[in-house]
């Protein structure tokens, strides 16, 4: 063998090893950002999670608030409708109040048109009793 010979069998364990070491390197490179990706795409299905659960809690928030303005209103209307019922009761007592008042104002007025100079007392007896 001549030194040629042992130059290029040198030469092509350098260049060789080279080759290996780059696919090597290579591989390595390739494995990283596999590992990055897997990395980046957990990362996101994470903001992805804690999104869909902050969401979910807002949902949750509004739904607790409109309950409890319904159960609020559902009250309102309650204590409304009582409020309604006790102005129905006095309106209908009153009404019965003005119809007995009506009944003695007419009773007085027939008897005040009926009055003349010779029954004046008897009158006047009979106005005071029919205003009771």
């Amino acid at each position: 063998m001549g030194w040629l010979d042992i130059l290029s069998l040198v030469l092509n364990v350098v260049f060789g090893g080279g080759l290996i070491f780059s696919l090597l390197t290579l591989k390595a490179q390739k494995n990283k950002a596999n590992a990055e990706a897997k990395g980046a795409e957990a990362n996101a299905e994470s903001t992805e999670i804690d999104n869909v659960e902050k969401v979910a809690g807002l949902w949750r928030g509004i739904a607790e608030s409109m309950e409890a303005r319904y159960k609020q209103q559902e009250e309102n209307s309650a204590q409304l409708l009582k409020n309604y019922n006790d102005v129905l009761t006095e309106v209908k007592s009153l009404r019965t109040e003005v119809r007995k008042q009506n009944t003695t104002i007419s009773k007085i007025l027939k008897i005040l048109d009926s009055i003349d100079h010779e029954n004046l007392e008897e009158k006047i007896q009979e106005a005071k009793q029919a205003a009771g």
